[in-house]
């Protein structure tokens, strides 16, 4: 049995205004995440299959641990000085991070040396 149904199939939006309260939660949500530190955007791109970090060079390595020796600083109270946390520091040292253009600058100005590019 074949009945001629007329039928609207155009789609239904719904638009609701936002509360003020609403509108303020994704304005802060929207800042929190564009604020993500360097390290977490590595992170969350690694996860991700997006991103292959660049390993420092082994000169440049070695001159950030040597020179850190000869101040006589550990990789704690360098971290501390960048306001980085020490695994950075050991990262970077073992080769498996690249320090980053303000890293980069922040090291050389503690640790008194010019790095190699």
């Amino acid at each position: 049995m074949h009945t001629n149904l007329d039928f609207d199939l155009t789609p239904v939006v719904f638009n609701s205004k936002k509360s003020k309260q609403e509108k303020a939660y994704t304005k802060l949500s929207q800042t929190l995440t564009s604020k993500k530190t360097h390290e977490q955007k590595i992170k969350e791109q690694a996860e991700n299959d997006e991103y292959v970090p660049e390993k420092p060079s082994l000169e440049l390595r070695k001159m950030i641990q040597s020179q850190r020796q000869k101040l006589g600083i550990n990789q704690k109270q360098l971290a501390q000085q960048m306001n980085i946390k020490q695994t950075v520091i050991n990262d970077i040292e073992q080769g498996k991070i690249k320090p980053t253009p303000q890293q980069k600058s922040q090291l050389q100005r503690i640790l008194k040396i010019k790095l190699p590019k």
